[in-house]
């Protein structure tokens, strides 16, 4: 499991000038941006005398600067300095642009936990290489482990590879109870059976598992 900590990318704004202001420390930029979309996602400005408007533009153009968030500094800076709400239009314009992103990369950075369930470490290793660093990862190799696992973690999805003990039902009914998702990891596929389970076929491919991870995990 991996303690990176994994960054989103941004259009409209320049991660790699923000995290200079933070002397490269992804941990606290993200804090940052989070406390930004509090402060901001449903702020209004229209009430406000010229003074408060220049102060509170001050403030913003100050914090989004830090924050890699040009263009948005740049339209507070000017109305800071002129204190006309004539150009509060532009200033939302380009608020909600920044605004919509982060709620959209922000939210979408739910940690998931990946059981993985397999024999082979030659095949552990190649998954763990393949899943996102935003993911936390669980390795069991046996039934007795695996059932603990299921038991004691929230886990969101479970690759199983189906032959790691003589029988797998008490492993199959607890994950059906708490309906969490399950991807076979097959070394040959009976086509019999396709249409009732979700699979993946060894050797694994990184883009099919990405894939088959994004579906499940929605």
């Amino acid at each position: 499991m991996s303690d990176t900590v994994h960054l989103p990318y941004f259009q409209h704004i320049n991660t790699t000038l923000g995290l200079q202001y933070l002397n490269g420390d992804t941990e606290l930029y993200l804090k940052f941006l989070k406390n930004f979309l509090e402060h901001y996602e449903n702020v209004s400005l229209e009430a406000f005398d010229n003074e408060q408007l220049k102060e509170n533009m001050e403030i913003i153009a100050n914090l989004s600067s830090i924050l890699g968030m040009s263009s948005l500094s740049r339209v507070a800076k000017n109305i800071s300095r002129s204190s006309s709400k004539e150009e509060l239009f532009e200033f939302y314009r380009t608020l909600v642009l920044v605004i919509d992103e982060l709620q959209t990369e922000l939210n979408s950075e739910s940690i998931s936990t990946i059981l993985i369930v397999e024999k082979s470490s030659k095949d552990i290793d190649r998954l763990i290489s393949f899943l996102d660093d935003k993911n936390d990862i669980i390795v069991t190799q046996n039934e007795r482990d695996t059932l603990e696992s299921i038991h004691n973690e929230d886990i969101s999805l479970v690759l199983l590879y189906p032959y790691i003990g003589r029988d797998l039902s008490s492993i199959y009914r607890t994950l059906k109870k708490k309906a969490t998702p399950i991807i076979f990891m097959l070394d040959n596929v009976d086509y019999h059976l396709l249409e009732y389970m979700n699979y993946i076929k060894k050797p694994f491919n990184k883009d099919e598992l990405t894939q088959c991870l994004k579906e499940h995990l929605k």
